[in-house]
């Protein structure tokens, strides 16, 4: 008796061991596989300081949720900067960041912009913000 392999049987174990799904179309999701989300940054200043002390996440309900020192964005994700008490400060990238144009310095305490539909993934970009008059902090945004 001659034994057979089925055709799909060897290619679902040949998928599996490369480590793709055996499931036709399957994908394993991703970071970004969601609806443009935004990312509502808090930056805190001590008083009598200049330069910020911390730039925290807060959650859909403005409570603070999370440290922003390294911010994992998506394509399309929706950034919002503010500061409470409204000073101006600015968000500045070098040349080539993630960003669409936006105003570098913030209205009113607060400074909104998008990621590029087509910012390089993978991508860590340093930037700085700080007060009109005083010196920077510099964070990441990296693009997943």
């Amino acid at each position: 008796m001659t034994k057979t392999t089925r055709p799909g049987l060897l290619a679902a174990l040949v998928a599996l061991a490369a480590g793709v799904s055996p499931v036709a179309g399957a994908q394993q999701a991703g970071p970004c596989d969601r609806p443009a989300e935004t990312h509502k940054l808090k930056i805190r200043f001590d008083a009598g300081d200049k330069t910020p002390k911390e730039i925290r996440k807060t959650d859909k309900n403005s409570n603070v949720d999370s440290n922003a020192d390294e911010l994992h964005v998506c394509r399309g994700d929706t950034i919002e900067w503010s500061v409470q008490g409204q000073p101006e400060f600015t968000v500045d990238f070098a040349a080539g960041g993630p960003l669409l144009a936006y105003d570098k310095v913030s209205k009113k305490g607060k400074l909104t912009t998008r990621v590029r539909s087509n910012a390089p993934r993978g991508e860590r970009y340093v930037y700085r913000v700080r007060l009109l008059d005083g010196d920077p902090a510099e964070p990441v945004i990296v693009v997943d």
